[in-house]
């Protein structure tokens, strides 16, 4: 691989941390594991015309951690759909025929212009029933 391959992990709470995650499937692996604390699981691809389509990838053992609705929130905005995820997510970039690439800059900004480290994060709307 020519290029630096980075990736964004999403926490439950909207936290972003930039990864890089090596330039070796090993270094990769190794990285993402620690990134999730778990074993890593393709969960999502994120298919986008013209651009460089994204994996989202989540742990294996996520069915115990809480929903992560950022992304959920930043797969609807990057694709327009989504698949519900558990626990902390990472969102990197992927070729077509399954390498690492780094995450798009437009990618990457979206996601950390949805967390809430921005201002102008995501708006919440609570409901309390009567």
């Amino acid at each position: 691989m020519t290029d630096t391959v980075t990736a964004l992990r999403v926490a439950l709470d909207g936290k972003v941390t930039e990864y890089t995650l090596g330039d070796t499937r090993s270094e990769q692996a190794t990285t993402l594991a620690r990134a999730l604390t778990d074993a890593p699981e393709a969960i999502a691809y994120l298919d986008r015309p013209g651009h460089t389509s994204i994996v989202v990838l989540a742990g294996l053992h996520r069915a115990r951690h809480l929903p992560n609705l950022f992304a959920e929130i930043i797969q609807t905005e990057i694709a327009r759909e989504a698949v519900p995820v558990q626990g902390p997510a990472v969102f990197t970039g992927v070729t077509h025929d399954g390498q690492f690439t780094a995450l798009p800059l437009e990618a990457a900004a979206a996601i950390r212009n949805l967390c809430p480290d921005n201002p102008d994060g995501i708006p919440v709307l609570i409901s309390f029933p009567f």
